[in-house]
């Protein structure tokens, strides 16, 4: 009976050490920090007060994961508040930015802490390496922001922001873009901005207060709104790209960089003004993006008709029949005067209505099949469509299949909304997406 005791103590044993022979132990320390690298993406905006949160709960697995984690500053160079605050609230955001060393910081700050004297403590411990900061994302309204500096800043969203602090980011030169919840006029921001969306507007205003960076490349009007009545014509000369909610803002836009617009036409009076917009600009689209499509009756060819030469990628969400009137304006086979003769991707949101399918599949032939009348073939095709059913349908016609063999990349989402992707217009932009938009 005791040696089966002193079996079973063993075989006991034995099992409570048998993690040691995983494999993932017999990695290299380079390697296991290079994991944990990766990792950070994942849970960037987790709360740095939460010991269960990324990357206080890598520490819990073992003394050698422990060492590693606590050894890599770049693991700590996000800095989250977002939680209820503690007595070792303090304690914990000190270490997080000790670890951190001498990197820069990526930061989110909830307003929810207001009024809350832990809460203060462990901002103002943020604050405190401002001179730190890459990134921030605030929501709050805070008066002693004016009294700290960021020099690294470079890109920002902000929210709630109160008329105090009105100039306070004249003094950040390496911040460029923004993301702004709150009336322009209620913070004043450097010049050097290249990147600006605005979440929120009020009912009239003035374009002019949208657009007053000279280096602006992109930006964003997010929210339905009317142009003051008193506007004066606004002229920019770099801007690139620019997504709209309200087409009424354009009667006042001269845009002759614009390469990219991205907007909605839902109504007669849209397409007039787009129209007049892009001759008065005489700019050279590159991409034009038609969401939310007009209604029935409403023709939106006159808009893709001035952009013709220059249009080399199209996106557009409209009824069945504008469908039909494009497609066969697309097509080499349809039409005598053909419209964008250097389209090399379209993109679309599609239903499986018979006769608008094969219209579309044919459009689609005759510009990936032939380079005649100076045309630039198809190259990729992009569908959102419904569901796997209206996917099926699509690609089970013989004439898709084939120009998929000759070489046309098609992608399908089985998702009409799974279009609305990326945030940045700019591909320049790619990778540096806020974390918590």
């Amino acid at each position: 009976m005791a040696m089966r005791g002193e079996l079973d103590e063993v075989a006991a044993a034995r099992r409570r050490y048998r993690s040691i022979l995983a494999p993932i132990r017999r990695l290299p320390q380079e390697v296991l920090l290079a994991i944990f690298s990766l990792c950070r993406e994942s849970y960037l905006g987790e709360d740095s007060l939460d010991p269960r949160k990324f990357p206080w709960f890598l520490g819990h697995v073992c003394h050698m994961w422990r060492d590693l984690v606590h050894s890599l500053p770049l693991l700590w160079s996000s800095v989250a508040l977002m939680t209820q605050y503690t007595s070792h609230s303090i304690d914990m955001i000190q270490y997080h930015l000790k670890r951190s060393g001498n990197i820069l910081l990526d930061v989110f700050i909830d307003g929810v802490f207001r009024c809350k004297p832990l809460a203060l403590k462990a901002v103002d411990c943020v604050y405190s390496h401002s001179y730190r900061w890459r990134s921030a994302e605030l929501r709050m309204d805070d008066k002693r922001f004016i009294s700290h500096t960021f020099p690294c800043l470079q890109s920002l969203r902000l929210s709630f922001c109160s008329r105090s602090l009105n100039q306070r980011f004249l003094d950040a030169p390496t911040l460029r873009n923004v993301i702004l919840r709150s009336s322009p006029d209620a913070i004043r921001l450097s010049p050097h901005i290249t990147h600006i969306a605005y979440l929120y507007l009020p009912d009239a205003l003035d374009p002019r207060s949208l657009f007053g960076f000279s280096k602006l490349a992109e930006c964003h009007v997010n929210q339905m709104i009317k142009k003051s009545p008193s506007s004066s014509p606004v002229h920019h000369k770099s801007l690139r790209f620019l997504r709209i909610e309200t087409p009424e803002i354009l009667s006042t836009l001269n845009f002759p960089a614009l390469e990219y617009l991205d907007l909605p036409i839902t109504k007669k009076n849209d397409v007039d003004i787009t129209f007049s917009f892009l001759l008065r600009s005489q700019c050279s689209l590159k991409n034009l993006t038609i969401r939310d499509g007009p209604p029935k009756g409403v023709d939106v060819s006159s808009v893709l008709t001035i952009q013709s030469v220059s249009l080399t990628n199209l996106f557009v969400v409209l009824d069945e029949e504008n469908y039909h009137s494009i497609c066969c304006m697309l097509s080499s086979t349809e039409s005598s005067d053909i419209l964008a003769l250097h389209l090399q991707c379209i993109e679309v949101l599609f239903n499986c209505y018979r006769p608008l399918r094969d219209t579309f599949i044919r459009m689609i032939e005759s510009r990936s099949s032939t380079i005649e009348k100076g045309l630039t073939r198809f190259q990729r095709l992009v569908i959102h469509t419904a569901g796997q059913y209206e996917a099926n349908e699509l690609m089970s016609s013989g004439k898709m299949k084939k120009m998929i063999r000759e070489g046309l990349d098609v992608v399908i989402f089985e998702d009409f909304y799974q279009y609305r992707r990326r945030f940045w217009l700019d591909p320049m932009m790619a990778g540096t997406e806020e974390t918590w938009i």
